[in-house]
């Protein structure tokens, strides 16, 4: 009973290992993956329900249920780190695609920045440029205008240092007279004691004596 027991048994196993061997042979891809996974265990868990019908049959029920289990665990176990390994596959597909939804949105932003700045220092630069342009004519005629107005102010200071010089002249030659005046009447009173002294308006009226005493000096 027992040989009979393992044979069939064994058969189970060898299902096991052929359903291995076909997912191996399986081709790549998450979603058939996902799908061989789910059939595997499927087939894991009616294997064990026929090894537990089979051992009840036989009434061999502890330690061939025990066996069934420890199968069933096994399987169920591999299928598990399938699964978690197509789980964190896709985890990381997902973050992979989020960074680069990420990098496309600042890529995009940063274009958008670069192309706002550039419009910016172009128009900045026809802002700039335009005045120039437009007052270099004024800024042309422009010393002309200060020229004027200083050949002006140079003839007016000019006049003004001509008048001072004249007046000037003036006050010199009227000093310069009286002193003469003054000269001749003091040699007049030595040259004669007695005489009378001169009234000012002859010694005003008497303008070319001096020019004499001037000339005998």
């Amino acid at each position: 009973m027992k040989p009979l027991l393992n044979a069939r048994v064994g058969r189970v196993g060898l299902a096991l290992l052929l359903g291995t061997a076909a997912w191996a042979e399986t081709p790549s891809g998450d979603a058939g993956e996902r799908e061989r996974i789910r059939t595997e265990r499927a087939a894991a868990e009616a294997v064990y329900v026929q090894q537990v019908q089979l051992c009840r049959e036989n009434f061999v029920v502890t330690s061939c249920i025990d066996a069934a289990r420890a199968q069933r665990h096994a399987a169920l176990v591999r299928l598990d780190k399938q699964q978690q390994a197509l789980d964190e596959a896709r985890r990381m597909q997902r973050a992979g695609e989020r960074l680069q939804a990420l990098d496309s949105k600042r890529s995009g932003e940063e274009a958008r920045r670069r192309e706002e700045a550039a419009r910016e220092r172009s128009a900045n630069r026809r802002d700039t440029e335009d005045p120039k342009s437009a007052t270099e004519p004024a800024n042309a005629a422009a010393p002309r205008t200060p020229r004027a107005a200083s050949s002006g102010a140079e003839r007016a200071a000019q006049e003004a240092r001509a008048r001072r010089a004249y007046e000037l002249k003036q006050l010199q030659a009227e000093a310069h007279r009286q002193e003469v005046a003054r000269r001749n009447e003091e040699r007049a009173r030595k040259t004669h004691p007695g005489a009378p002294l001169p009234t000012p308006a002859a010694s005003a009226g008497s303008a070319g004596v001096p020019k004499a005493d001037d000339r005998e000096r």
